[in-house]
């Protein structure tokens, strides 16, 4: 309290920073910086809010003082109030963040923004991705922010290209290639990520000189394209691509088997190929990861065959196939692939659920070091049913490839008809099964006798090293009959010495006709409390028809 000469007494807080004080913090929050001695700035924010509301008082009371008086305490107020800001801002947890985190955030926030929604791109998409107005953002906050914005360049490896539509404006093609060369620049040698489409026009082939120009630096890349625009990759077979890893083209032309562009790719493992029945030429002995899709190829079985055989030392295998067009008897059943994969996970599109198709391309492989098969139906397609399993074409599979050798199959994924009958046979066959994953369908496989088959008794007891059942289904079976199984099964894993406990996982599809009782979860409790189970459970819903 201070005393104006007429006897009055008046208010000014002691924390009320001098103009040397609020220009020192605002520097330190505009750079990003942290002062030596922090003491000061948090004493100011413990103490601020008592200062604010001594200042409200005292204007409320203020008022036969004068308006010169009461306009000073409201200026005061907000030098108080902005001087708070900036030391919250100086002390806030951001900016103890090293600058490698903060960009970290910065790529995370920036691939958010990078598609508008589920509609089409368009011109200004394109325009606001080249500016990068998400980084934009971010740089104004203060000159720290701008600095790891602008000078991380790995903030600037991410190109998107949809080309199709930079000729709808006369100047747009024009700016949108300056930004992309500004892209390039600013993010110096640092790896490219490369989305490209791919169409018969000049501003089309002038861009992809301009990304050729630094194809050393990609390292993921992948391109889609019209039946026209296979020219475009010709005058690229000189490539010289050090650093490229994954590649994904879908294109809809036979003329990219002639493609020679990346060949000279030595580390090139990561290959994602879609609508070819003609495959590019690629350094196939030293691709490990290969995913194929089927869309628009019209003999979508010989394409997969033809990918697990050319793909000589591939490791991981994924199959999307769309049969639901597809006339089995287009094509011979001729061909005999084998194929070294570790892991086959085949996802099938078919429109009807006794379709042989699944059985017949089982009987086309031979897989001697495959320990890893998943199949089932693409979940988010219409019309789409659980394939059909043949017992017979899964047991010839396994005898080729000899799965019951220590070292064949040891997880098994199946979404797919079969009966509870030929569902145990096929177990039969894969005595060193570790993980089993099913989920049932209509008619249930997953039913009292299969449960029974399952329990571990006997002296040859089937897969006898299960260390995880997970089951989704309609509870169609005895709960007894389960638990049981349960039990068996926790007490031999435990008793074998693997010093880990037997994983059982239960889903239920919605709606369901009845629950599992209290007897039985009192049961499986006492299981894992005893140590030997480890259970989860819960409601799926269920995408697929059957």
């Amino acid at each position: 309290m201070a005393n104006d000469g007429s006897g009055a007494t008046t208010f000014t807080s002691p924390f009320l920073p001098t103009s040397a004080e609020i220009a020192y913090v605002r520097q330190l929050a505009r750079s990003g910086s942290l002062p030596a001695d922090l003491a000061n700035l948090r004493r100011i924010l413990s103490v601020a809010p008592a200062e604010l509301e001594r200042y409200d008082e005292e204007i409320r009371t203020s008022r036969g003082l004068g308006d010169q008086y009461e306009s000073r305490l409201l200026s005061e107020r907000e030098i108080l109030v902005s001087y708070t800001a900036f030391c919250r801002s100086v002390l806030s947890p951001a900016q103890k963040l090293p600058n490698e985190l903060l960009a970290e955030i910065f790529d995370l926030y920036f691939h958010e923004k990078i598609h508008p929604g589920t509609g089409a791109i368009t011109l200004e998409d394109q325009m606001q991705f080249f500016a990068r107005r998400a980084l934009q953002e971010l740089a104004q906050v203060c000159f720290r922010w701008y600095c790891v914005a602008v000078e991380t360049p790995q903030l600037w490896s991410t190109i998107i290209i949809h080309s199709d539509v930079w000729d709808r404006a006369f100047v747009y093609p024009e700016i949108l290639t300056k930004l992309l060369a500004s892209l390039l620049i600013r993010g110096k040698d640092y790896p490219l990520t490369i989305e490209m489409s791919i169409y018969p026009t000049m501003h089309c082939k002038r861009v992809l000189a301009l990304l050729c120009r630094h194809a050393r630096r990609w390292r993921k890349a992948h391109f889609w394209s019209i039946p026209q625009s296979q020219t475009f990759f010709h005058p690229t077979k000189n490539l010289k691509l050090d650093r490229l890893v994954s590649l994904s083209l879908d294109v809809e032309s036979e003329s990219w088997k002639d493609i020679t562009a990346f060949q000279r790719a030595p580390f090139l493992t990561e290959l994602t190929v879609a609508r070819f029945h003609k495959l590019p030429i690629l350094p196939w002995p030293q691709i490990k990861t290969v995913t194929y899709n089927s869309l628009g190829d019209g003999n979508p079985v010989r394409s997969a065959l033809s990918v697990l055989r050319i793909a000589i030392n591939i490791a991981i295998c994924t199959l999307l196939l769309d049969l639901r067009r597809y006339d089995p008897n287009s094509e011979s059943w001729g061909i005999h692939t084998t194929s070294q994969t570790q892991e086959l996970y085949i996802q099938l599109m078919t429109s009807a659920g006794n379709d042989p198709v699944l059985g017949r391309f089982l009987d086309s492989l031979t897989l001697p070091r495959l320990n890893v098969l998943d199949i089932h139906p693409d979940d988010g397609g219409v019309g789409v049913f659980p394939p059909l399993l043949s017992a017979d074409a899964f047991l010839g599979l396994a005898d080729r490839s000899g799965f019951n050798k220590s070292t064949s199959l040891t997880s098994l994924a199946l979404y797919v008809q079969v009966t509870d009958v030929e569902l145990l046979r096929c177990l039969g066959a894969v005595p060193q099964l570790e993980k089993l994953l099913i989920r049932d369908c209509t008619p249930a496989a997953i039913t009292d006798a299969f449960l029974r088959g399952l329990q571990f008794h006997g002296s040859t007891p089937l897969v006898p090293n299960l260390g995880l059942f997970s089951i989704c289904c309609g509870l169609d079976f005895d709960e007894s009959l389960y638990v049981d199984l349960l039990a068996s099964r926790s007490r031999v894993h435990g008793a074998s010495g693997q010093n880990r406990p037997f994983k059982a996982k239960l889903w239920w599809y919605e709606p369901r006709t009845r629950a599992v009782s209290s007897e039985a979860l009192e049961r499986i409790a006492q299981l894992v409390s005893e140590g030997g189970l480890v259970f989860d459970s819960g409601a799926y819903v269920s995408e697929i028809q059957g």
